[in-house]
């Protein structure tokens, strides 16, 4: 059976492929989305049309909460005159602070209570020493308070719009949204979003209103990509899972840096959420593989401190053969990696290994030769050599280091005889023999 056989790929190692294409167009039927992001974009095939997925909601929680009856929308009325006044002096800061690249002064406007957003600012906050804005301005109005359980911090909301311009980069830009402030001991601090939220077992989605069908969709999914993901790192991870889903393109794109521009269809980085486009009819089969692969990064940053630091053809290789028990999407790597040995059009290795260097042009080939190297390693040598490989990297090792230490190759040998792996049998030389186990 085909599943069965696909199972044996990521749980032994092995080659089954059929790829999804890349591409706005691609992911639109699915999740509106796009193109790669960074060590963690994902791109997703056309589904074949079927009747969108409805499953039952569940009640949207707060973190923690019992969800099995509904919650009625909290009432809101102005917030206090002395409060606007603060919360405005709060937004000024943190103005300040990105028009003067002050990384420090930013993040103490930050609230730190959720880990996970507190790592996204972060992250957030250090692009703009890499890529300064020009410009930079925060709009907020309507200040409003919102009803909170009596043991919760009190929360105001308000109507934000930023705009901004990058450094010598692009043109003006600008997002409006709806963002939530909280007063820890007398200190208001920013908290991002004002989400809705919806948990279950091991899932919590963050979502706006309107968007509670693909949240319950991805409760429902969820817990069985988290099962069959582990299994092919030999993990297990019990801590909860955020997903967080953005209603427009740019909204997810700032929610990554102020410069990120590119279209994407998913993101993830150590510590951080899994970010996706919302869609108001996901297709549960697209939207399936695109968590798979995403949370195939999620699995491969467990693996050690610099697993982010591994060639981005490695990550979305590996992301990618994540996925192909949902995706069937490996055959095609396949293919098309022949076609392009035959036609000389192979990349090196290197011009696909940085994120910030690699050229549009080269990066659908990110994810199609990279599927197809790890593909190969996975095949030849089994599930635990091609996670002890990751783990070399994930510790620090370099691609070449790694490759010596678990297969008794440089990666030069190992790249030569996988290129000659994919020459038409008459034409390939002998087909090198497993390395043998130096456990």
């Amino acid at each position: 059976m085909r599943t069965e056989w696909f199972d044996r790929v990521w749980m032994s190692g092995g080659l089954g492929f059929v790829r999804r294409s890349l591409g706005v167009a691609a992911l639109a039927a699915i999740l509106a989305c796009g193109s790669p992001s960074s060590a963690m974009a994902q791109d997703a095939k056309p589904a074949t049309p079927s009747a969108p997925t409805t499953p039952a909601l569940p009640a949207a929680t707060k973190p923690g909460e019992s969800s099995d009856k509904p919650q009625a929308a909290p009432e809101a009325h102005p917030a206090p005159d002395a409060d606007v006044a603060k919360l405005s002096a709060l937004i000024e800061r943190m103005a300040r602070a990105v028009l003067a690249t002050d990384i420090a002064g930013y993040m103490a406007c930050v609230d730190r209570a959720d880990p996970v957003f507190l790592q996204e600012q972060k992250n957030w906050a250090r692009d703009l020493e890499r890529k300064p804005v020009g410009e930079f301005s925060i709009k907020a109005e309507n200040f409003r308070v919102e009803a909170t359980p009596a043991e919760s911090p009190i929360e105001i909301v308000a109507d934000l719009t930023m705009n901004w311009t990058i450094k010598d980069a692009g043109s003006p830009r600008f997002l409006k949204f709806v963002a939530k402030f909280v007063d820890r001991k007398g200190e208001w601090l920013y908290a991002g979003e004002n989400w809705k939220v919806m948990e279950r077992e091991g899932v919590r989605v963050f979502f706006d209103a309107g968007r509670e069908n693909i949240a319950a969709t991805i409760c429902e999914i969820m817990p069985a990509i988290r099962t069959h993901v582990q299994q092919g790192f030999a993990l297990t991870i019990d801590r909860v899972q955020e997903v967080k889903l953005y209603s427009s393109m740019k909204h997810l794109q700032q929610s990554i840096y102020l410069s990120y521009t590119d279209g994407l269809g998913g993101w993830n980085e150590p510590g951080e959420s899994i970010k996706l486009i919302a869609s108001a009819h996901p297709d549960k089969e697209g939207l399936t593989s695109v968590l798979a692969h995403e949370y195939g990064h999620v699995c491969t940053f467990e693996l050690g401190p610099k697993a982010n630091d591994a060639p981005w053809w490695v990550l979305e290789g590996v992301a990618e053969l994540s996925s192909e028990h949902y995706a069937d999407n490996g055959q095609f790597a396949q293919r098309a990696v022949r076609r392009m040995a035959k036609s000389g059009r192979l990349r090196d290795w290197a011009s696909l290994s940085d994120f910030h260097n690699t050229t549009q042009g080269d990066m659908q080939m990110v994810y199609t030769q990279g599927h197809a190297m790890l593909g190969y390693i996975s095949e030849r040598f089994g599930r635990e050599k091609r996670i002890a490989w990751l783990k070399a990297m994930a510790t620090g090792s370099n691609v070449d280091d790694a490759s010596k230490a678990i297969f008794d190759l440089s990666f030069a040998e190992l790249d030569a005889q996988w290129r000659e792996s994919l020459k038409p049998q008459e034409e390939a030389g002998p087909v090198p023999a497993e390395t043998p186990s130096k456990e």
